[in-house]
């Protein structure tokens, strides 16, 4: 793995981010963490959580559905 792959691969980011990416609400992507549906890389003192880009991406292709020809994903179904 390549210092850059393994930086991206590390890479954390936050709920809203995660949000934007899975294209669902904020609160959602806090209550999926707390489930354990989306695994998190750790919650602050202060309770704020941080993702894995990678984790993020992982659960988007795994829960995302194949479009029209053409496409690689659609809406995903939580």
């Amino acid at each position: 793995m390549s210092e850059i792959s393994a930086r991206v691969e590390n890479l954390l980011i936050r709920p809203g981010q995660a949000a934007a990416l899975l294209g669902v609400a904020r609160k959602t992507i806090l209550e999926m963490a707390r489930d354990g549906r989306l695994p998190y890389s750790h919650c602050t003192d202060g309770g704020h959580y941080r993702f894995r880009l990678a984790d993020v991406v992982e659960y988007l292709e795994a829960h995302s559905e194949p479009g029209p020809a053409g496409q690689e994903l659609s809406l995903i179904h939580i």
